[in-house]
């Protein structure tokens, strides 16, 4: 009797343990598949935000985004940026033009709670940073930037973080620092010298005999082996200099770059007075009524060092050197003095 008691035991014990392998195995299975699902949906939607990104389509980036509110925002500066560098936009196009994506599935992470997960998207373009580093000039550097090898290329790597909401997975972005990556072409070509809106002597010549009288003022030039210059001297009647202003051309934008930097620091300019203003990463030096420099300013373009001063005089001396400056596209000191 004991044996056959002993049978039905060991006879239930092993359909227990095959019914436990079954559910362990159908769980496993459950399981991978979960994982495969989501790892699909996180690679989806990376490949969207990926076209969308080298396509610079904001609304398909937008698409793709668990807060779209500054998407917009990012564009509108990267356009005005764009619309202020007329000459320019052909390279942008060029660059973006150039752009591919690879999504790397191996580093696809879906966390434990199923509502988060990030991977990693490499974005390959031209390398426009190198080509311009052995650019003489923009008619250079455009030329090889359009006839270059198909190696020469450089990567960016973003990784992208999603979030899982309304059964789809999304970008979580909110600041938008991937495409500020992404796009960091866009302010790198806008600093480049060699897309300056700095004009050559000759053009600021014609842009100071258009402003002021050049009966009542000496204009001269002069060449020294680091720059050439442009001077003028505007007189009164008393024969005192009322307005200087010197035009001082580099051989490079690295030479007045340099120039710039020493004439701040060995200048005795008190830049806590509030009658002065300097940023020396934009290149200008402001002054209004400040000691024997009544207004004007020293401004840094390109190659380019521009001096433009009234000593002495009033409103209107002031109101020809606003617009002297507004011609050669520099900042006028009223801008920054209320």
């Amino acid at each position: 009797m004991f044996d056959n008691i002993n049978r039905v035991i060991r006879g239930n014990s092993m359909v227990r343990r095959k019914i436990y392998s079954v559910l362990l195995v159908l769980l496993l299975l459950f399981i991978l598949c979960s994982c495969y699902r989501d790892n699909e949906g996180v690679i989806q939607t990376a490949d969207e935000y990926a076209k969308a990104v080298i396509a610079l389509d904001p609304d398909g980036i937008a698409a793709c985004m668990y807060n779209d509110s500054n998407v917009e925002e990012a564009f509108a500066e990267y356009n005005q940026i764009i619309k202020d560098s007329p000459d320019t936009k052909d390279v942008y196009d060029f660059i973006a033009d150039s752009m591919t994506y690879d999504i790397d599935t191996q580093s696809v992470r879906v966390l434990s709670n199923g509502e988060t997960a990030s991977c990693n998207i490499t974005f390959t373009m031209v390398d426009y940073e190198g080509i311009y580093n052995t650019a003489g000039n923009k008619d250079e550097y455009i030329d090889v930037l359009y006839n270059c090898d198909s190696d020469k290329t450089t990567s960016i790597t973003v990784s992208v973080k999603f979030v899982f909401q309304d059964g789809k997975w999304l970008i979580n972005d909110r600041t938008c620092k991937n495409l500020d990556k992404v796009y960091r072409f866009v302010e790198v070509i806008d600093d480049y010298a060699l897309f300056s809106e700095a004009l050559s002597l000759s053009e600021y010549k014609d842009a100071i005999k258009e402003v002021f009288d050049p009966d009542q003022a000496e204009l001269f030039y002069t060449y020294d082996k680091e720059w050439e210059v442009i001077g003028f001297l505007r007189y009164d009647y008393s024969d005192f200099t009322n307005t200087d202003i010197y035009i001082f051309k580099y051989d490079s934008s690295d030479a007045a770059d340099e120039f710039f930097a020493k004439s701040i620091a060995e200048s005795e300019y008190d830049l806590s007075d509030e009658k002065i203003f300097c940023d020396e990463d934009e290149g200008i030096v402001l002054f209004n009524d400040y000691n024997d420099c009544k207004y004007g300013g020293c401004y840094l373009k390109s190659d380019t060092m521009i001096y433009a001063l009234v000593y002495e005089g009033d409103e209107a001396e002031k109101e020809l050197i606003d617009e002297f400056l507004t011609t050669i596209d520099c900042p006028t000191p009223k801008e920054y003095f209320q």
